[in-house]
């Protein structure tokens, strides 16, 4: 790649994340499972980068947005395919639905972390 394509910190973040990526698959393979283990883990835990203008779940931005096809309507008009858009204001979660869902989850999951329940349901 150019040097000019590799040298914003986003792009490096991502190539980073693949690497790691990587590194825990080729654990896997050879049989080093502790280490893939602790590659996993360390993966989950490491958050994408949350840029302006790229979505923090599938990394689309302003230039290279995902196709989302919109289904045919009532009327029998055929699919669209269109463009993504965001979906928060501060312009890091695109609208194709599966990472609204993930932005939902994971607010919810605060939320839930945040406001613990009034009262506990033993079964």
């Amino acid at each position: 790649m150019p040097e000019s394509t590799t040298s914003s910190p986003g792009v490096q973040a991502q190539l980073r994340h693949v690497e790691q990526k990587n590194a825990a698959a080729a654990a896997v393979l050879a049989g080093r499972l502790t280490e893939a283990h602790r590659l996993i883990l360390d993966l989950i835990g490491a958050e994408r980068p949350v840029t302006a203008g790229q979505c923090r779940y599938c990394g689309c931005t302003d230039d290279h947005g995902c196709a989302i096809v919109v289904p045919a309507d009532e009327l029998g008009d055929a699919p669209v395919v269109a463009r993504c858009s965001w979906w928060d204001e501060a312009r890091t979660v695109c609208s194709k639905l599966s990472c609204i869902r993930r932005f939902e989850r994971e607010q919810t999951a605060g939320d839930a972390i945040a406001a613990p329940p009034s009262r506990i349901v033993v079964p």
